[in-house]
């Protein structure tokens, strides 16, 4: 999927139309399929202008906090471990139909995913594409952010966005990406933070951890029907952006990691 797309799913309401007209648009990212055989990893999370994040946490909590549960982790609440360990798969699954539509009446959502053995496939014998990322989570953190600046760019609109990502033991390979795009591309301009956080303390990133799982799963078995809950957090299918690499489109992949490779070779001949 194209800007053109990224555009249409993010709505314009979240982009600075009038010239000189900053606009900081927050986001929230987490990952999915980390851990080790997963089928499918993803960087996903959802964007939107900070007063729409005060009203998303102020009815998120109303409906979360009498509950009982202080933080919703989306692998925690399908497994009943955790803060769900005594909850039942119907109580459960009653709090996620009064939960998740909340989303996405506030934030529109992103989500860049891999098929990881496809991935390894076509970057075997290539370890000049290989050494761009430090890992296939930073490739597709970086993707991620890319195409919100990119987005900006192509627009000529001056909003800005400020990530915040969970905390997690990928934190320097998702600096490192960031501070890259931000230093070195012409659209990094549209770049003004990147912070990791915990999810009990910023209720945004439980929706990130939200889409993350859901995405993950879509996208590691696409022949079967779709979740409930996928269908609640992407209503009318316009709600969520998802840019899929699997063997299909690993081709387009490979040109857009060569053109990389090559403004990286390009900046670093550069005179110091």
């Amino acid at each position: 999927m194209g800007a053109a797309v990224l555009v249409g799913q993010l709505g314009w309401h979240f982009l600075a139309e009038r010239e000189g007209l900053v606009t900081v648009v927050k986001v929230y990212l987490d990952e999915g399929g980390t851990n080790k055989g997963a089928r499918v990893l993803t960087v996903a999370g959802y964007a939107a202008r900070p007063s729409e994040w005060r009203n998303f946490t102020k009815e998120w909590n109303r409906v979360l906090r009498p509950t009982g549960i202080k933080c919703y982790h989306a692998t925690d609440a399908q497994a009943l471990r955790g803060e769900f360990s005594d909850w039942t798969s119907q109580r459960v699954a009653e709090l996620a139909e009064r939960l998740l539509p909340i989303i996405p009446r506030h934030a529109a959502g992103l989500a860049v995913g891999i098929v990881m053995s496809d991935f390894e496939e076509a970057l075997a014998g290539r370890p000049d594409l290989r050494a761009l990322f430090a890992s296939p989570y930073a490739a597709c953190f970086q993707w991620l952010v890319q195409s919100l600046a990119e987005l900006a760019q192509k627009k000529k609109t001056p909003t800005r966005f400020s990530f915040v990502h969970e905390t997690n033991n990928m934190k320097h390979e998702a600096q490192q990406a960031f501070d890259w795009v931000k230093t070195e591309t012409t659209y990094g301009k549209h770049l003004v933070s990147l912070v990791f956080a915990d999810k009990a303390e910023f209720v945004p990133l439980q929706a990130a951890d939200i889409l993350a799982f859901e995405v993950q799963k879509r996208l590691a078995d696409q022949s079967r029907p779709e979740r409930r809950s996928m269908t609640a957090l992407n209503p009318g299918g316009r709600k969520i952006w998802v840019r899929f690499y699997s063997r299909q489109s690993m081709p387009y992949l490979i040109s857009v990691l060569e053109k990389v490779a090559a403004l990286k070779a390009r900046l670093e001949e550069r005179p110091s």
